[in-house]
């Protein structure tokens, strides 16, 4: 086999990777789309943040299918009104993007739930890294709440008695309104610390898990107990975080596409072996793959404005369906069939883009090579040179 033709079959055979990649990605965005992949796939991340482990197969390609909070946490965070009311109705119900500065705002604010009347303090409770709530001294404050309002019933009373002026009377009463306030979030907190139970968790506040606590809690120390300073730190754990999400879901889909490539190799005989010993034994169907290689290559500037003409891309793939399809496994051999047809799933699993920068560079190649393409060509040639001889060296 010549260099030329090695270098035709080669580009025929990216030229055949390149459209049954499109095709094999407008099948994995589809089902994607249908099943929430993007949204189950955050959903893996954050439950790898929030609830420690989150099972392998979250990380799998069965996390593209399927996933769902783990913990209490997990639960609290997705069911907070900020983040419910980002996804949709229906099956899909999780968001599929959450803001980071969202993320640390209900963090927050699932930590700060709790007796005490600041969020630093409810938090250091949460976390467990500052004092507990503490029942006698809320008692105390209890106490001497009912003492000032008994106190303030009392002057009210004796100014009443003493017919005092609406005006004195009036703040009275405002300012009894105002301690009676005070004691009802005083009981209030004294109900939720006396609902502690055996794990020291006040009810009410979600569980946090080990790896996840002691996270927290350090990032909270870094923040010097600033709870500002502590949003801000947990964006910036997001984002990193994020960053292995995208990831995760790159190999996700890389590894469906796989499997959906597969399956179309197998069943339409995109056979990458028996397809190469075609093109090494047909010129005509070689050659008619670089052409139309060729003029693709000149049609289209990017893979992005190549996906948009679905037209085109269905035509061709249709047609050479029934080219691979009426060739299917010619040589009889199963094994060599199947090793055909994992090699071409594994080809498209690497992408259309791959792919067509790929095309593009060897087409120019081809180009520059200026090898006559027939017969009649290198005849041409032949007798351009016979009458062009070199000059002979003195």
């Amino acid at each position: 086999m010549t260099g030329l033709i090695a270098l035709d079959v080669f580009i025929s055979l990216i030229f055949i990777y390149l459209l049954y990649s499109l095709w094999a990605t407008a099948i994995v965005e589809s089902i994607a789309a249908l099943f929430g992949s993007r949204a189950k796939n955050l959903l893996a991340g954050i439950n790898r943040m929030l609830a420690d482990d989150a099972g392998w197969f979250k990380f799998s390609i069965v996390g593209l299918f399927y996933t769902k909070p783990k913990g209490e946490l997990m639960n609290a965070f997705y069911k907070h009104p900020s983040i419910k009311y980002l996804g949709g109705n229906g099956i899909n119900k999780a968001p599929s993007y959450i803001k980071p500065e969202r993320f640390g705002s209900v963090i927050i604010d699932i930590l700060s739930q709790g007796g005490y009347q600041e969020d630093s303090d409810n938090i250091k409770a949460s976390l467990k890294v500052g004092p507990e709530f503490n029942v006698a001294e809320l008692e105390e404050d209890k106490a001497e709440l009912q003492a000032d309002i008994e106190e303030l019933n009392y002057e009210i009373k004796e100014l009443e008695d003493k017919k005092a002026t609406s005006e004195e009377i009036e703040a009275l009463k405002i300012e009894l309104e105002v301690q009676q306030g005070a004691l009802e979030r005083a009981n209030t907190s004294i109900t939720i610390v006396n609902s502690l139970n055996d794990s020291d968790q006040v009810v009410g506040i979600p569980s946090i898990e080990k790896e996840t606590l002691y996270q927290l809690a350090f990032l909270w120390k870094q923040a010097s107990g600033d709870v500002a300073r502590f949003k801000l730190f947990i964006e910036d754990w997001f984002n990193d975080q994020m960053d292995r999400i995208g990831g995760w879901y790159k190999r996700k889909i890389q590894y469906l596409t796989f499997v959906v490539g597969l399956i179309i190799a197998l069943a339409f005989g995109v056979d990458t072996i028996g397809i190469a010993e075609m093109l090494m034994e047909n010129d005509g169907i070689r050659e008619m793959f670089v052409t139309n290689a060729e003029n693709l290559s000149k049609q289209y500037s990017d893979v992005n404005e190549l996906s948009k003409d679905t037209e085109a891309l269905q035509n061709s793939i249709s047609e050479y369906n029934m080219v691979f399809s009426s060739m299917k496994n010619k040589s009889g051999n199963k094994g060599i069939y199947f090793l055909g047809c994992l090699i071409t799933a594994f080809a498209l699993s690497l992408g259309a883009p791959f792919w067509f920068d790929l095309l593009n560079k060897l087409v120019k190649i081809r180009s520059s090579l200026r090898i006559p393409s027939s017969e009649s060509e290198k005849e041409t040639n032949r007798k351009t040179s016979d009458n062009h001889p070199k000059n002979a060296v003195a």
